[in-house]
């Protein structure tokens, strides 16, 4: 039986009595296993990542971390382009590391030859890597990522999140993330959180249901298309919903794609 090394049960927050941002969620991680957590912008994904990593705490129920061994890997956009720092430099961040403990970092994910680059010169991907690069240094046992992906094409994504897997694997750490691609979340994720304030499980069968996916994004759908056995032929594109953002991905066991349609709203 693998441990469990992060638990929350019954996790209520709101900054006001009358504006509450997250209701009663309740999930448990362990080693080597990944939770993704997905929703529509405003449904407590942030203000849950800050609980998660104790920069706020709950105003109700009870988180419990049972390793201090946790790295944080923010969006890019959280990064400071101001400052000039080196890919090194930034590395250094993580700890008392030799230079080559942070080359060897690099290397793990693809980037050692950008060691002495500046940070604020690197792609959004690169610069997803140099975050990752940090956190296989920390050897976190919890692993938290707010919209890794976000931004990168169905290539970058896919590599990005082979690379999480790897360290996962590696430190037997619990995994944390937040995606708002529903068919990567679906392929990498050993669980899943569907957060729109209050958390509903579904295994991946039942998200892939219609009235699931309106039911989390308060949105209506006028198609949900299946793609059975990818690969069998090529695929007719659809015009994507905005909770879906991108066309590539399959869906673990499933072995399928999923398109979302929204329904268009007509002029009266």
């Amino acid at each position: 039986m693998t441990t469990k090394l992060i638990e929350a049960t019954n996790i209520s927050f709101h900054y006001h009595p009358d504006e509450t941002i997250l209701k009663n969620v309740s999930f448990s991680v362990h080693e080597k296993e990944m939770l993704g957590i997905i929703g529509p912008n405003g449904g407590g994904k942030s203000t849950l990542l800050k609980i998660i990593t104790g920069l706020l705490t709950p105003t109700e129920g009870e988180i419990k971390r049972y390793s201090t061994k946790m790295s944080y890997v923010p969006q890019t956009t959280k990064l400071n382009n101001t400052l000039p720092l080196t890919v090194s430099e930034y590395l250094s961040l993580a700890g008392d590391f030799d230079d080559r403990q942070r080359r060897g970092a690099l290397e793990f994910v693809s980037m050692e030859k950008y060691y002495n680059s500046l940070v604020r010169e690197l792609s959004g991907g690169q610069k997803q890597r140099i975050q990752l690069a940090k956190a296989h240094l920390e050897r976190p046992k919890i692993l938290v990522l707010d919209e890794p992906t976000n931004g990168l094409d169905s290539n970058g994504q896919d590599q990005l999140l082979k690379l999480i897997t790897e360290i996962k694997e590696e430190h037997s750490a619990s995994v944390i993330i937040v995606d708002h691609n529903i068919n990567q979340t679906l392929r990498f994720s050993d669980k899943i959180l569907c957060l729109n304030r209050t958390g509903h499980w579904h295994n991946k069968k039942e998200l892939v249901r219609k009235e699931h996916i309106e039911s989390i994004y308060h949105c209506e759908m006028e198609h949900l298309i299946i793609h059975e056995q990818l690969g069998a032929g090529p695929q007719t594109p659809h015009h994507q919903c905005t909770i879906h953002p991108h066309e590539e991905g399959t869906i673990g066991e499933l072995n399928c794609k999923v398109d979302f349609i929204k329904k268009e709203k007509k002029d009266v």
